[in-house]
């Protein structure tokens, strides 16, 4: 029984960051940020996490 109960917290963490990755639109400062990136070879954070980046105070 303990497998499938965490199976099933594994299954909703990742369909919450499903969910998270795929709600929240990156605007056009994050996306060149992306392709910047892409261009020096930096490996790519997924959306909610550079969204948290860019929120955060310097």
């Amino acid at each position: 029984m303990r497998g499938s109960q965490e199976e099933a917290a594994i299954d909703a963490i990742e369909a919450t960051r499903a969910y998270v990755e795929d709600f929240l639109p990156e605007d056009e400062p994050l996306q060149n940020a992306r392709r910047r990136g892409q261009e020096v070879g930096a490996v790519p954070i997924g959306p909610a996490g550079a969204r948290r980046c860019a929120s955060s105070p310097p």
